[in-house]
Formats: structure tokens, sequence, C-alpha cells
């Protein structure tokens, strides 16, 4: 089944510049981190964090931030395999080299997975996972999985909540 979408890059890095943002500001004003959010457009990852350790070296965490604007009627986040299919361009699954994958679902929910448990568990179970084809305006088709969050969760990859509305932070 194919989608269309009016992705406009420009447009969804501004989006997703707000969210990591707010989500910086949260992690500072809930945790011990000091957040610093990458500058321009990183695959690796969108937010480095210290916290400074007992011993005096400090501990890094990296997070990778979306936002998904179909979780509140699907219950189902979409992770990029695949940027542009035809191409073999692969998505920001494959070049992420975060801590955490923290994806809002609304503006102030969000939902915080370990990457190496997604991509492990991803590795494992990749055929019990539908693909969906998105066709851009632009004429290209990203291949997605589509994830429900409960399974993640029944299936053993750790799920955190947090919500930047009521300041609830999970502990990393």
């Amino acid at each position: 089944m194919r989608i269309q979408t009016n992705y406009d890059f420009k447009r969804d890095l501004t989006i997703g510049k707000k969210y990591e943002e707010l989500f910086a500001q949260h992690l500072e004003k809930n945790t011990e981190m000091i957040a610093k959010v990458q500058d321009g457009y990183n695959e690796a990852f969108d937010i480095l964090c210290s916290e400074d350790q007992p011993l005096g070296k400090p501990k890094f965490t990296t997070f990778e931030v979306k936002r998904d604007f179909v979780y509140n009627t699907t219950k189902n986040v979409l992770i990029e395999l695949w940027n542009d299919w035809q191409q073999k361009k692969r998505g920001w699954f494959w070049h992420c080299r975060a801590d955490w994958l923290v994806v809002f679902v609304n503006d102030y929910e969000y939902y915080a997975i370990p990457m190496f448990d997604l991509t492990m568990h991803f590795s494992a179970n990749f055929s019990k996972y539908m693909l969906k084809d998105i066709k851009q305006k632009n004429g290209w088709i990203t291949r997605n999985y589509v994830c429900p969050l409960a399974r993640l969760n029944v299936d053993g990859c750790r799920i955190e909540w947090g919500d930047i509305r009521n300041e609830v932070c999970p502990k990393w």
C-alpha cells in the first residue's frame, strides 16, 4: 500500500529542530545532563549530552529525536529503512548512532527506546513487521517499518515514556 505525503526537507528539518530544542531543554531541566543540539543536519544523532561522574570523566549520551504525526491515529511509529527505495539510499534507521531514539507522539509526550535494543529487535524479528512505501511529492519512495509500540514492549524492547508538559523524564 502506498500513501502520498507532501514531504519538504526544509520544513521537516525545521519541525525536527523544534522538538530537538524542546527535548534538550527538558533534559537540562529534569536531569543532571548538559544537552547540546547538533548544528545543521547530522545523520548520526541530534543531541549530545554530558553528565559529570564521580571520578571526573563525563558520561556521554546521544539522542535521535523524531516527531511522528501518524501515531495518534494508528498507534504505530514509522521507522525509515530506505530514504529513497529506487536508489537504495538508506534511511535514518541505518545512519543513526544515537544511544536513544525519542519519538514525540504529540507536542509534549514522547517514547524513548534504546537504539541498540531496537536494532537487535528488528534484526531478529524483521518478518513480524509490515513494510509501508510512502510516495513523496518529489517522486521518490521511502520504505518504512510500521512499528506498533505495544508490540515492541511485549517483545522485550525497553520503552520509556516522558512528558515535557508535566516534567516526567525517564532515568537514562
